[in-house]
């Protein structure tokens, strides 16, 4: 019976810790919100002007992010590649249908219509990125709620 109680307090405690309780938060322009956001160090082409990463407090992933970033042409068309992202219809960047997420920071994606929109399929259907490929400038939000 104790080894049942012992296992019992054990799980509870697992269980705990490795919630999104202790790991929720909101980072604003941390240099670990690229890694927090994409699961890998920022690549050093990568230039984040600016950043927002939150994660909530609950027993599953749940977590949204934006960024500011510029990059080359190269980086940018291997990004939209790795991510599996497809062309959107340009009418995604217009403001009525502009879907920015949650609680979108002020300078997220300025002048929508200046922006080539790129979706998410699958399981990053909540991924958008909006390039403008003269100046390598991009931005980027993704949420899981």
């Amino acid at each position: 019976m104790r080894a049942l109680q012992i296992a019992t307090v054990f799980l509870l405690f697992f269980a705990t810790v490795t919630c999104g309780y202790f790991q929720a938060g909101s980072w604003e322009d941390d240099p670990k919100n690229w890694p927090r956001a994409f699961g890998e160090e920022k690549p050093t082409e990568v230039q984040v002007a600016r950043s927002l990463y939150t994660r909530f407090p609950h027993f599953t992933h749940e977590h949204v992010f934006y960024f500011e970033f510029k990059a080359s042409r190269d980086f940018l068309e291997a990004f939209i590649e790795k991510l599996e992202l497809k062309r959107a219809p340009i009418l995604t960047t217009q403001p009525e249908f502009l879907d920015r997420g949650p609680d979108a920071p002020e300078w997220f994606l300025p002048e929508p219509t200046m922006f080539e929109p790129w979706r998410g399929t699958g399981a990053l259907e909540n991924m958008q990125l909006f390039v403008k490929w003269d100046s390598g400038i991009a931005y980027v939000t993704h949420f899981q709620l």
